[in-house]
């Protein structure tokens, strides 16, 4: 009931599943855990970060990035650091060797964001509680409308991708 209206409609989710699946299998890949929220984070003593319940599968980056920034973050620090922290992850990317350009790695978090929108709706309570994935979904609503998602996908459905993007359907 918490999903905006401008999120519910099948067809439109059919239609962003299908252009995502195309879109990732034309993307550079790497490494991921594959379910980074906090729940699946902890720390030593000596303060080594430590992960369990791992997934891990060759994917784009552009959905772990927003898939663990948007679980981990209250949606008003999201909003203030999220661009920042795509910075530092490019940054990083390229400190390895991986250049990506910023404004694009920020449209494919947008894009990704659906992925986290479609996982919370789905996502049975065996796995989490009806709260957890209420409060992430909310969480990814939030940060659908705050970064354009909608909008930009739709303007991929018509082929319109911004200068040096990957699209779904050549």
């Amino acid at each position: 009931a918490m999903v905006p209206m401008q999120h519910r409609y099948l067809g439109w989710n059919k239609r962003a599943i299908g252009y995502l699946e195309a879109l990732s299998d034309r993307l550079p890949h790497c490494l991921v855990h594959g379910d980074m929220h906090l729940h699946n984070q902890y720390e030593e003593a000596d303060g080594t970060p430590g992960f369990f319940d791992m997934m891990p599968r060759r994917e784009p980056p552009w959905f772990e990035l927003c898939y663990a920034i948007t679980c981990d973050l209250d949606p008003v620090d999201r909003r203030k650091w999220e661009r920042a922290l795509v910075g530092h992850y490019v940054g990083e990317l390229a400190r390895h060797g991986a250049e990506q350009d910023f404004d694009l790695a920020m449209y494919y978090y947008a894009l990704m964001l659906h992925q986290g929108h479609i996982w919370f709706i789905v996502n049975d309570p065996v796995w989490q509680s009806v709260r957890f994935n209420t409060a992430n979904n909310a969480r990814f609503q939030a940060a659908m409308i705050d970064n354009g998602t909608k909008d930009l996908l739709d303007a991929a459905f018509a082929g319109h991708v911004p200068p040096g993007a990957v699209a779904a359907f050549a």
